[in-house]
């Protein structure tokens, strides 16, 4: 989404996605498009590295300078809109597991989500 190169870390980060929704048959992120899906991972996991906006060969559809910008579609004109937007954590992976933990899971369950985390 950014065009930063290809590496472990973004595989490590796909399995854990998997993992995430094969445990509880949700997407975990379901985006509309590549700026909302950055967005998504933003709110779960912080801002992204002021590097990744300067590095990226596709971070200017994203970045404004270090600010992530969000597109939102205007349906009666059919224009773009793009605004500088602040990220806020909202929910961490054990508070998005927890509706799908049953009760005698619960031990196991930070250990999920902690390995996601991670």
């Amino acid at each position: 989404m950014l065009g930063l190169p290809y590496g472990c870390e973004i595989d490590c980060w796909s399995v854990a996605t998997t993992l995430f929704e094969l445990y509880t048959g949700q997407v975990l992120f379901p985006g509309r498009n590549n700026n909302d899906m950055l967005r998504l991972h933003q709110e779960l996991k912080g801002s992204l590295p002021v590097k990744w906006a300067r590095r990226g060969t596709q971070a200017t559809r994203h970045f404004q300078g270090d600010q992530f910008v969000w597109e939102d579609h205007d349906l009666s004109t059919g224009l773009t809109l793009r605004r500088p937007l602040v990220i806020i954590k909202t929910k961490s992976i054990a508070e998005r597991l927890a509706p799908f933990i049953a009760p005698d899971e619960q031990a196991g369950s930070i250990q999920f989500a902690d390995l996601l985390e991670k």
